[in-house]
């Protein structure tokens, strides 16, 4: 019975002491597991938006201080870049693809129209030299060989402009 009041002044100076050393404990984890969570929940969600939005708007709110998570968003805005990059990369690529698929579709149009062309124009050259010299049918011949050349002039500029130069 004597050391029973001074052991609950004890167990009572410790809970206060507990109390108070809770009551500053407790704000000062809550902030200091905010400073560490808000960062991670940020690239969290930059990491779920990767998919449909993007790289360039993805990460514009990562946190990027000189710490450990601040180095973790560094290297998430590193990927970003480089895979925006990849995707210019692939749009070049299929433009260029498209531009060889055209280069070859005129080189092919070209090619089956010169066949008749050349044709054409060699039937009129055999007219002219063994017809008979009727100023109408020359008139016609004429107008006919001069369609006839214009056609071959523009599938002539035609595969130039389709020829793919190498640099």
């Amino acid at each position: 019975s004597l050391f029973l009041p001074r052991f609950w002044e004890t167990v009572r100076q410790l809970l206060l002491s507990t109390l108070m050393v809770l009551a500053v404990l407790i704000p000062l984890g809550w902030y200091a597991g905010n400073r560490m969570v808000i960062p991670l929940v940020g690239l969290a969600r930059a990491m779920r938006r990767v998919s449909s939005e993007p790289p360039s708007s993805v990460g514009a709110d990562l946190y990027l201080g000189g710490d450990e998570i601040g180095q973790l968003g560094r290297q998430f805005q590193a990927m970003l870049n480089e895979l925006e990059d990849k995707q210019a990369l692939e749009r070049e690529m299929i433009m260029s693809d498209r531009l060889a698929s055209i280069g070859r579709l005129t080189a092919g149009i070209a090619h089956e129209i010169n066949n008749p062309l050349g044709g054409m124009l060699n039937a009129i050259s055999t007219c002219r030299r063994h017809g008979n010299a009727d100023p109408v049918t020359a008139r016609t011949v004429s107008l006919l060989e001069r369609g006839l050349l214009q056609i071959k002039e523009t599938v002539a500029a035609l595969l130039v402009e389709a020829r793919v130069e190498s640099h």
